[in-house]
């Protein structure tokens, strides 16, 4: 069943990357004019405060819808990963150090990782990883109203890496779980609904799965398993 609904996901992504791309190319180009001409308009009307502001919403529209469409690009755009051997452990203390950089994700936190005692290395696009990772921690610590706990595993089990993101959140709902790797979908009133799809492209790249454990009330585990490849 798990992989029936894998392949189903797959051919679904798939089938949604051909059309946005097809549509995010016919929306940028009338967009570069708008924006255009809404920042000539912005210089014309700078004496008026009023009209000038309108302006500035004019092209801030045009700037979010922009950065909307570079990501139905992304999205629909094949992935070239570069993979080279890396220290696992060491990545799990940048992630932790990268994501305490931010004060705002970082505010009511208590943020653990757990790594085995030894040197884990395998092959991986680290810079698309520590992207892929990053998302993940962003979602976990947005699904904790105020005070929680953060964990980021590593562990091995063979020839694989497992990476575990636990967040002790609001959990996800049985509607929302269906649609959680699908472009567009998100439960966040600024979002693109393109986090999760980015993070699924990234451990597909690494010929791994993500599954994921939740329970409402209680908090989610994201798992991700890939192999070594040394």
């Amino acid at each position: 069943r798990q992989l029936q609904m894998l392949a189903a996901r797959n051919d679904r992504l798939k089938e949604l990357g051909e059309m946005a791309a097809l549509v995010a190319h016919e929306i940028r180009n009338p967009l570069g004019g708008i924006k255009g001409f809404a920042s000539l308009l912005r210089r014309d009307v700078s004496d008026k405060p009023q009209l000038a502001k309108m302006a500035d919403y004019i092209i801030q529209g045009t700037d979010t819808l922009n950065r909307l469409v570079t990501d139905i690009l992304n999205y629909a755009r094949p992935m070239n990963p570069q993979f080279e051997k890396t220290d696992m452990r060491a990545m799990m203390g940048e992630m932790k150090e990268i994501f305490e950089a931010d004060p705002s994700l970082r505010k009511g936190i208590d943020f653990v990782v757990e790594v085995p005692n030894e040197k884990v290395y395998a092959a991986v696009d680290a810079t698309l990883l520590k992207s892929a990772l990053l998302n993940l921690l962003v979602n976990a610590r947005h699904a904790i109203a105020e005070k929680g706990i953060l964990t980021l595993g590593l562990q091995t089990k063979g020839r694989d890496i497992l990476i575990r993101v636990t967040d002790t959140g609001t959990g996800i709902s049985d509607e929302d779980l269906p649609k959680l790797f699908t472009p567009f979908f998100t439960t966040k009133k600024e979002g693109s609904g393109f986090g999760l799809v980015e993070v699924h492209k990234v451990i597909e790249a690494h010929s791994g799965v993500i599954d994921l454990e939740t329970k409402m009330g209680k908090g989610t585990t994201f798992t991700i398993k890939f192999p070594m490849n040394l």
